[in-house]
């Protein structure tokens, strides 16, 4: 009777000092994730063109998209609406942040963040905190 619950123990002990035990780690932003958790890098289908329409006080509109690459590549068209049909782009590279829903990139000098999220870009978080309108790059 002992000599089986002995290796009943011993048994459960191999068993579960086997098992990997998950990692945690701490972001830039503080906030703890697991190494395995799914984020928007790792659990999106992300990669594509998003499109959005952006107020200017001259034109109709800024029809803006940009398009991000796999390879952490993107480009950014901007067509001013209802005047010079001129496209203004933008190429470049961008940057998962360490958590994994943010992306950076500079444009014009100026660094953009913004939030991958199913089917959309969000701009203009600050903190993790979503701004009362936010500019929302749809994807196409």
């Amino acid at each position: 009777m002992k000599l089986g619950l002995i290796a009943t123990l011993l048994l459960s002990l191999m068993i579960f000092s086997c098992r990997e035990s998950e990692k945690t780690v701490v972001s830039t932003d503080g906030v703890n994730f697991s190494e395995e958790a799914h984020t928007s890098k790792n659990s999106l289908d992300w990669a594509g063109t998003y499109e959005t329409v952006l107020p200017c006080s001259d034109c109709e509109g800024i029809k803006s998209k940009l398009t991000l690459e796999s390879d952490d590549s993107f480009l950014f068209e901007e067509e001013y609406l209802g005047k010079d049909t001129t496209i203004f782009v933008t190429k470049g590279t961008y940057e998962w942040e360490d958590n994994g829903n943010y992306i950076t990139y500079f444009k014009y000098g100026h660094k953009e963040r913004l939030k991958v999220e199913e089917g959309r870009l969000v701009m203009n978080f600050k903190e993790d905190i979503r701004p009362a309108n936010p500019v929302i790059y749809y994807k196409k």
